[in-house]
């Protein structure tokens, strides 16, 4: 497990779109289930910035933020551990001082399963708090383990999802440029074949004139050459778009 470097994971959380996102019912269940099976009144989905606190979701108040200094998740995840339990949070000496700031004045309980990318940087936690100091059994924290892990898959789902709708965006982009550019080579290669057409035909209309021949036949080069032309700039095109 690598060591929280919280530049990296506030630019990681970029590519998620998650700050400030509106409330989707798969994470507020999962803090639903979370604050039931451990029997607590409070569970949230964290994420942190340089600042502040964020709740993706929520059970047990209202607020969708807090300062970065009243954060439990901010500590826990500073600790650069996968699953931090603190029995009572006012006798725990990294703890306390937070829960002082949270109006905590004696015992409390928090649990935090710290949630990671794909390269093991975290990026925040899925916790549950209460007011009064208590132990999980080891089905309860195995339940919590595995929250933790759904709400990492949702991540991982989210942000699939953010690059398929930015490289259809992309798509769209080349589909409307290649359309335009199909349209200007349809007109422009008409040209060309209409001249050659038209002096075949008028080749066959005039097989006697040795002069008209000679400049029909020149007329034709020239309009064939254009039309070359035409093919290899098209070739070209496709061929530095598919790289």
């Amino acid at each position: 497990m690598k060591d929280l470097n919280k530049k990296n994971a506030v630019e990681v959380l970029e590519d998620y779109y998650l700050f400030d996102s509106d409330a989707e019912i798969e994470y507020d269940n999962i803090t639903f289930l979370a604050s039931k099976i451990c029997n607590t009144p409070i569970s949230t989905i964290t994420l942190l910035d340089d600042k502040r606190q964020w709740f993706k979701s929520k059970i047990g108040f209202e607020h969708s933020e807090t300062p970065l200094n009243m954060s439990f998740c901010a500590l826990s995840i500073s600790k650069c551990k996968k699953v931090i339990v603190v029995p009572n949070l006012m006798e725990d000496a990294d703890f306390s001082a937070i829960g002082k700031l949270n109006g905590l004045e004696k015992d409390g309980f928090y649990a935090a399963v710290t949630l990671f990318n794909e390269d093991e940087i975290p990026l925040g936690t899925l916790c549950v708090i209460d007011y009064e100091s208590k132990v999980l059994d080891e089905d309860q924290m195995k339940a919590l383990e595995i929250l933790g892990r759904q709400v990492e898959e949702l991540f991982k789902i989210r942000k699939k999802n953010i690059q398929l709708n930015k490289n259809y965006e992309v798509l769209k982009e080349k589909y409307t440029e290649l359309k335009q550019f199909s349209n200007t080579i349809s007109h422009d290669i008409q040209t060309p074949i209409n001249n050659i057409i038209s002096l075949i035909t008028l080749l066959n209309d005039d097989k006697g004139n040795q002069n008209a021949t000679s400049e029909y036949l020149e007329l034709l080069v020239t309009s064939s050459y254009q039309l070359k032309n035409y093919v290899s700039n098209l070739l070209t095109y496709y061929q530095s778009e598919s790289l």
